[in-house]
């Protein structure tokens, strides 16, 4: 298998923000969703057994308004992939307003792909 052989599974964590920009695409969605982990979890299993069944990586990516707000989640995400020994790439779409040094730590020990989203001048 090739290493860009893969297949890449967007997660929608939450429908919350903290830069609440005019011109979001989603801006009009209910703030109270969030996925939960057992959700998460058969999500999981399924980009896995998927992506094993077409003989491809499999890349967990996560999503939402800003998935930082669920970043429990996430640590949950990376502990049950851990438990499971399953082999996966993970990725993050952030404005990375709340990133910070323990989560750069976890995000670099699981081998994160990081996409910094730059959407507002903040003052």
């Amino acid at each position: 298998m090739k290493g860009n052989d893969k297949i890449i599974w967007a997660v929608y964590l939450n429908h919350r923000c903290n830069l609440h920009c005019d011109y979001c695409f989603a801006k009009n969605l209910n703030d109270d969703m969030e996925v939960s982990v057992s959700s998460l979890f058969k999500i999981i299993d399924f980009a896995i057994r998927y992506s094993k069944k077409h003989n491809k990586n499999c890349e967990l990516g996560f999503f939402g308004k800003e998935p930082l707000l669920s970043y429990k989640i996430i640590e949950s995400a990376i502990g049950y992939c851990t438990e499971k020994r399953y082999n996966i790439t993970f990725s993050i779409n952030t404005n990375g307003i709340f990133l910070n040094r323990a989560m750069m730590d976890l995000f670099n020990r699981n081998n994160f792909n990081i996409v910094l989203s730059l959407d507002r001048l903040i003052s």
